[in-house]
């Protein structure tokens, strides 16, 4: 299931997060969530894309202040994004 990028709503998979480095080592899994939920696709070492869907980044942060850490429940809530928006 994906997860959403809190600043351009790009969707990604949210096992991405299990295998996410920094400065060469791979991040421990909540700091590799910390770090998705600030930085959103940079997180991955890629850029934003440049048509952001600003409802999904709004959407994103919301449910990420709401649910915390807790990214399987986010995943899930997204795939009933479309019937909110």
């Amino acid at each position: 299931m994906d997860i959403l990028c809190p600043i351009c709503g790009e969707p990604w998979d949210r096992d991405e997060l299990h295998d996410m480095w920094f400065h060469g080592r791979q991040l421990p899994y909540h700091k590799a969530v910390e770090r998705f939920q600030a930085l959103g696709c940079e997180a991955f070492q890629t850029s934003h894309r440049k048509e952001r869907d600003a409802k999904r980044a709004v959407a994103a942060r919301a449910m990420y202040d709401i649910l915390g850490d807790d990214m399987d429940a986010a995943s899930s809530e997204f795939e009933d994004l479309d019937s909110w928006l």
